[in-house]
């Protein structure tokens, strides 16, 4: 019986912590997205993912004095864009994102990359990251799709929850990370009404590590699927394809070298990810 009852505490908790993630989203029927087909530019954007960092790689090229961004060229950024250049030879990766990156910093500016450690980006870009690719989406108008966009992770990783799930429900971190993302793809749709924009859904590195951490995952996970249908973005769930396989170690550095960036192999299957949310695999079919 004490057994029933604890596996309902935890089922009420859960969906409890779920509603609180979705709340801030809105309500209704959301806009289905438009397939577009990759236009002359792919701008990716957002944290260390769409960077394509490496814990081990990043501390051998600081420790060597030979950093450079263009080391970082296995992320999924690289292995979706060498898709796309199967369907559409020629396009022109425009990689924005800077590891550390939160929801508030892309929008303020501050990203932890640049400002507290002085390393340079895959491009260089005055101001926040949101408006950078603002401008870049308004002086390239029409010729951009897709727009990947990973962002919100940091947020939970930064918070002062450790990534408990109660804290997090009621924190109000999801909340600020709903508005955050909000205006950010309110701002990217805005700039670029006709682009295909698609939205990490990211993956815990910590499963295995941070008993229940998964619950507080699933709420944000929850919460950027929603805001992402409103803007007419598509999900690509990393979640399901990393934790939901029970890959986490196999796809990760993280228990090998505890760092929860993705190995080769872990990127390439984001990257796969990537494209079935696209759905240009429709594309590959007609030049068959």
């Amino acid at each position: 019986m004490r057994r029933r009852i604890g596996l309902l505490v935890s089922l009420v908790a859960l969906l409890a912590l779920l509603l609180t993630a979705t709340s801030t989203a809105g309500a209704g029927t959301q806009p289905k997205p438009k397939f577009n087909p990759p236009k002359q530019y792919y701008l990716s954007l957002g944290d260390s993912l769409g960077f394509g960092l490496q814990g081990p790689k990043l501390s051998a090229l600081l420790d060597a004095g030979t950093y450079t961004p263009d080391a970082f060229n296995t992320g999924y950024t690289d292995d979706f864009a060498a898709r796309m250049r199967q369907l559409r030879p020629g396009q022109q990766v425009v990689n924005l994102s800077c590891p550390g990156e939160t929801t508030a910093t892309m929008i303020s500016g501050g990203c932890f990359f640049t400002v507290e450690l002085g390393l340079a980006l895959h491009v260089t870009y005055p101001g926040s990251q949101l408006d950078a690719a603002v401008a870049f989406l308004h002086a390239h108008r029409g010729k951009v799709s897709p727009i990947t966009l990973a962002i919100g992770a940091v947020d939970l990783f930064f918070s002062d929850c450790n990534f408990d799930p109660d804290c997090v429900a009621s924190s109000g971190l999801l909340q600020q990370l709903g508005k955050n993302l909000q205006h950010i793809l309110t701002a990217l749709r805005a700039a670029a009404p006709d682009a295909e924009i698609i939205v990490l859904v990211p993956f815990n590195p910590l499963e295995s590590i941070v008993p229940g951490s998964d619950r507080a995952w699933l709420a944000m996970n929850a919460l950027i699927t929603r805001i992402a249908a409103g803007h007419r973005a598509r999900a690509a769930d990393t979640f399901a394809a990393i934790n939901g396989t029970g890959r986490v170690c196999e796809l990760t550095f993280i228990c090998t070298d505890d760092d929860v960036h993705p190995t080769d192999a872990g990127y390439a299957v984001m990257a796969d990810v990537f494209f079935a949310a696209s759905g240009y695999a429709r594309l590959s079919q007609q030049h068959r």
